[in-house]
């Protein structure tokens, strides 16, 4: 909590990484469980802080965390962020139901959504849980790569003329 509230944390990415160190298995203190519930239900937390805090939570704290994604996902801006809210949601408990409604109301969703749907021909069925937190996962890989590709543009600089990438001169 301190790096959080000190000048160091620039960069929310830097903030996202640093709450991976907390396991989902073991629960930590309540002033970090109240920062990643804060964090869900801030419709300005960006991707990789939203994914990492709404995973967490629901894996410490399920009632706080179906509360803070329903919460969040009525100002949710994305639909990427609504697909976090969505999944973490269901790991949390929340009746599939209304995670399906969720997923349901952006189209870029629907790959997501298909995996639920029995009929929708070759695509999967979810079969459980840990698959819907594979799925996370990998969306959390993807998300993560690209900032880390931004973040390292933003502070790197060019070898010849010192000029920040990309080099101007």
């Amino acid at each position: 909590m301190d790096y959080v509230n000190s000048d160091w944390a620039t960069h929310e990415w830097s903030v996202a990484q640093f709450g991976r160190m907390f396991p989902s298995a073991l629960i930590p203190r309540k002033a970090i469980r109240e920062f990643f519930a804060n964090a869900v239900r801030d419709a300005n937390t960006g991707l990789p802080l939203l994914a990492v805090a709404a995973q967490r939570l629901s894996s410490w704290d399920k009632g706080e965390a179906r509360a803070a994604c329903r919460d969040a996902y009525k100002r949710a801006s994305t639909p990427h962020a609504r697909r976090i809210l969505a999944l973490s949601a269901l790991e949390a408990g929340e009746s599939r139901t209304k995670v399906k409604s969720w997923l349901s109301a952006d189209s870029e969703n629907a790959p997501t959504l298909r995996c639920w749907t029995p009929s929708a021909g070759r695509a999967q069925r979810l079969k459980s849980i840990s698959q819907a937190e594979s799925i996370v996962r990998r969306a959390w890989g993807l998300v993560m790569s690209i900032a880390r590709a931004h973040f390292y543009v933003a502070v790197s600089r060019h070898p010849r003329c010192g000029d920040r990438l990309p080099c101007t001169g």
